[in-house]
């Protein structure tokens, strides 16, 4: 009888311990994804900004300082929406990772889901 508490008290341990790495790696987890989700806000401004100074250029008399201006802003925008599609990669991984570890759906809400510019193909962009 006594051996029997025993591997219950161990199966216990082991379950409080594997619980505890469940908490912490969804921490880690919750930590980079809320970095992604800063670095796409601050893409999409960016991106928002230069699209501002590329139509004020294509408003201003054209010269060959404005075409290298107009350049330079247009492909900034580009760059910006490769790294916008990466970090969404980045984030939908993250929620499945997430949502896997916590078998709670990891999706976003309130002022995340006004970061969906580029749709990444994600679930119909329910995910970033």
């Amino acid at each position: 009888m006594r051996r029997d508490e025993e591997e219950r008290e161990d199966l216990n341990d082991t379950t409080r311990t594997n619980n505890t790495s469940q908490a912490d790696a969804v921490e880690t987890l919750e930590i980079e994804r809320t970095r992604a989700l800063t670095s796409l806000r601050h893409l999409v401004r960016s991106n928002e900004e230069l699209e501002v100074e590329l139509a004020r250029e294509d408003g201003e008399a054209a010269g060959e300082d404005a075409d290298g201006d107009k350049a330079a802003y247009a492909s900034a925008i580009e760059e910006n929406k490769r790294a916008i599609a990466n970090v969404q990669e980045r984030i939908y991984a993250l929620s499945r990772e997430i949502s896997q570890i916590t078998g709670a759906d990891v999706r976003l809400g309130g002022d995340d889901a006004n970061a969906q510019v580029v749709d990444g193909g994600n679930e119909g962009g329910a995910w970033v």
